[in-house]
This record gives structure tokens, sequence and C-alpha cells, in this order.
């Protein structure tokens, strides 16, 4: 990696996947100055995808064990943290599709996690709350959900997890125009 010649922007010299330059090295001013960066595998999707999977693989065995997926344990969690709520509700907190929500919460129902009911202020709105039973299945399973994040926050140091979570909100916080690009 060298210097652009007013010394200010660093000249992608390295290979696309050379992870041991440091960051400041790696990082680009802007996707402009680095023409090809999408097609080389430094994108920031495939960045994202590949940062959930080393953040979710560790507790698949975990949720496995006991028949639980990755989407229903955020069902499960969330439903814990945040009381009963609507499907859509649901659907945005958890960032999954309404469809899936209605499929992942009958087939939770049916195991008794959760329990699903009218609205008393509006009959027409199904609402969906934690069971007793998905209560302790959560309590059961949070601490190990809990180490693995403490061995992330103390893996990267807690000033640059902390600046990656804020990093990650502004990113959703960024307005996206549809009707851009393609």
């Amino acid at each position: 990696m060298s210097l652009t010649p007013d010394g200010l922007r660093p000249v992608d010299t390295a290979p696309a996947c050379d992870v041991t330059a440091p960051v400041s090295a790696r990082v680009p001013t802007s996707v402009a100055a680095f023409p090809g960066r999408v097609r080389s595998g430094r994108s920031l999707p495939l960045a994202l995808a590949r940062a959930r999977e080393h953040v979710s693989a560790p507790m698949r065995p975990v949720l496995g064990a006991v028949g639980i997926s990755e989407q229903q344990w955020r069902i499960l969690t969330t439903l814990e943290t945040q009381g009963a709520c609507d499907s859509g509700s649901l659907a945005s907190a958890t960032c999954l599709h309404l469809p899936s929500i209605t499929r992942l919460t009958r087939g939770l129902s049916e195991r008794g996690m959760v329990e699903l009911f009218r609205d008393s202020q509006d009959r027409r709105r199904h609402m969906i709350r934690i069971s007793d039973k998905g209560s302790a299945m959560v309590a059961r399973h949070l601490a190990v959900c809990d180490r693995m994040a403490a061995q992330l926050c103390d893996g990267m140091g807690a000033q640059n997890y902390e600046t990656l979570i804020d990093l990650l909100e502004a990113l959703v916080a960024v307005p996206q125009n549809p009707t851009s690009g393609v």
C-alpha cells in the first residue's frame, strides 16, 4: 500500500483480500477512488454477510440442540424484551419478512413458546406474546449468547465494538434512493 503523490490517500497496490494491511491503509476514502472494488470482493454487502456469519455461527449448535432456528430465537428474544406486539412490529424489530413471521410464530405457538391472540382494542389486529415456556427457554440460553457477545467485544476491544455498532446504526439511518443506481 502506498500513498498518492499528495500523501493524503492510500493507493491500492495490495491484493483485494489482503487483510494483513492495517485497516487505515485498506479503507478507501470513497468507492470512486478505487474502481472495481465491488468486483474485487471488498464490497459492503459481502463484508456484512461475512460478519453476520462470523457472529451467528457459534450460536447455531446451541440453538440447534433445542430445535430453535436463529430466526425463531430473534422472535423469542424480541418478545421477551419488548413484550407483546403485532406481526408487523415484530417483523420490523427482527428484520424478518411478514410472511416469515406468520410461519415462524405459528410453529412457535404449536410448540407452546408463544401465544397468539387478538388485540382487545382492535379485534382485527393479531398479537403475539412469549409464553412462560418460551421465556424459560430464553432464560436458559441467554447467558451463552451474552458470553459469545462478550468474547467478540473482548476480541475487538470495547471501543471498536461500540464504534462498529454506532457505524452500523449510522449506515441503517442513511436514506435510500430506490430510483438511483441500476
